[in-house]
Formats: C-alpha cells, structure tokens, sequence
C-alpha cells in the first residue's frame, strides 16, 4: 500500500510506501524533513542492561552505531542516552551523513 504526500520544502507530491509498524511513511531513506516531523528521541530503540564490569547500566541505540550512554541506575541511564541521541543525530546532520530509519525491535 502505497500513499501520496506533499513534501513540504519542494511542494512536490511524492509517492511513498506506507510503513504500518511504525505509522509514518518510509521510503528506505530518513531525511531531515521526514525527521524533523518525528519526536526524533522517541522513535528509536534504546537497550539497557547492567554491566558488572563498568559496575552501571548501560544504554545503547542499535540504529546508531556508536551511541551509548550508561548511568548508576535504568532512570539515569535513559536520560543520559536522550542526550547522547540528540548530539548523535545533530553530528550525523553536520557531515551530510543520512540518518537511519528508526527499526521495531521485538
């Protein structure tokens, strides 16, 4: 199934799978126009577990490589990773790098 939507910075309609899991519109590519309308720190899936090597649990973000973050306790942790996202994505745009599509993990 398929829809048809009118891009806001080109004014031109562009004909984009739907993407039911997620309920937005997915065309393999994430641009920052497609970002931008999104709760950017939402929509990706963040893992937390405890490490009894670094003594502290420790949050990562499958969909982009490298973003970790780790706090003494789960509520720590998560609010360290919101901003390690932020800063990630914000590093991504800066070099021209495309942003990754955020993935369903079950």
């Amino acid at each position: 199934m398929s829809v048809a939507v009118k891009s806001i910075l080109s004014n031109e309609k562009l004909i984009l799978p739907k993407c039911p899991l997620l309920g937005l519109y997915a065309d393999g590519k994430l641009t920052v126009e497609k970002h931008l309308a999104w709760n950017r720190k939402d929509r990706y899936s963040i893992l937390i577990f405890y490490s009894e090597d670094d003594a502290c649990y420790v949050a990562s973000v499958p969909e982009l490589k490298g973003c970790m973050a780790h706090g003494e306790t789960r509520e720590e942790a998560m609010q360290e990773i919101q901003d390690a996202i932020e800063v990630h994505i914000q590093m991504m745009q800066d070099v021209d790098r495309e942003l990754p599509l955020p993935v369903l993990y079950v």
